[in-house]
């Protein structure tokens, strides 16, 4: 899976709370032939979400 970021600044971030949102990244997917970008959320801790 390939992903890339929209740019956005990085926000301070409270490591208080254990999974807290970072950014929005894009996966690209080939489906029936053609590329898709799909969204996924990126948690503090480095796990994905698929965005709604």
């Amino acid at each position: 899976m390939e992903l890339k970021t929209m740019f956005t600044p990085i926000q301070k971030l409270n490591h208080n709370q254990p999974s807290q949102f970072l950014k929005i990244v894009y996966s690209r997917q080939i489906i029936n032939g053609k590329l898709e970008l799909i969204p996924l959320e990126l948690y503090t801790d480095g796990s994905l979400k698929r965005s709604a």
